[in-house]
């Protein structure tokens, strides 16, 4: 079945060096695909995790399900193992590796680092 409609597409061409990390095609490729939004602000922004270190990405930041907290899932991009580095905010007390289903595997050093398999997708919860 096919679908009815006008149907409309976009696309880039991105240009990398043999060298470059997939993070950073990862990378190019939400910005492309992700709108900059403009607004006023009457209040700060929180504090938000972000990657200092490592050939991942952040997938998604979201509300935890089961407690307190943020769930942060990191995506690797490496066909390596590899250790990355998150930059915490300043409220986070505990970090901790969960499964996708949000249960708690193991803590994780309050420095940030982590070790992830090739095309990991990690679930780390930050909790205050």
């Amino acid at each position: 079945m096919r679908d009815e409609g006008a149907h409309h597409f976009s696309y880039a061409l991105g240009f990398f060096q043999r060298e470059t990390e997939p993070a950073a095609i990862v990378r190019a490729g939400l910005a492309y695909q992700t709108p900059v939004l403009f607004t006023e602000m009457t209040q700060e922004l929180p504090q938000l995790p972000c990657l200092q270190q490592g050939n991942a990405v952040i997938g998604a930041l979201k509300v935890a399900e089961k407690e307190e907290g943020i769930i942060v899932r990191v995506v690797s991009c490496s066909e390596a193992p590899q250790s990355v580095e998150m930059k915490l905010p300043v409220w986070v007390r505990e970090v901790v590796q969960c499964d996708m289903l949000e249960r708690p595997l193991k803590t994780l050093p309050l420095d940030g680092t982590m070790s992830l398999s090739p095309f990991e997708i990690a679930t780390v919860l930050l909790r205050n």
